[in-house]
């Protein structure tokens, strides 16, 4: 075989396997975006599934002081009021 049709050969190999890890680095990074797309969302979900639940938490607490905040203001209403009874007496 004639020293340039070898190189020439050589050269072709060695572009394919350029080629080929070329294409094989593309896979890898298409399945990494996939994954990390996956894992992404998996995340939100959560986010969104923790701030509802801190939201339900959160009103629930808002309705507890109100109805502690009444009752507060319902026992004052009554002090007051027997309060003005012993003086008015």
């Amino acid at each position: 075989m004639p020293k340039g049709a070898w190189e020439s050969k050589s050269a072709a190999k060695e572009k394919q396997l350029a080629l080929e890890n070329c294409v094989n680095t593309v896979s890898l990074l298409e399945k990494s975006i996939k994954e990390h797309a996956n894992n992404q969302a998996g995340r939100l979900k959560d986010l969104e599934k923790n701030a509802k639940a801190l939201k339900s938490q959160m009103i629930s607490a808002s309705k507890d002081l109100k109805e502690q905040g009444s009752g507060r203001r319902i026992g004052l209403a009554k002090e007051r009021k027997g309060l003005y009874h012993l003086e008015s007496s």
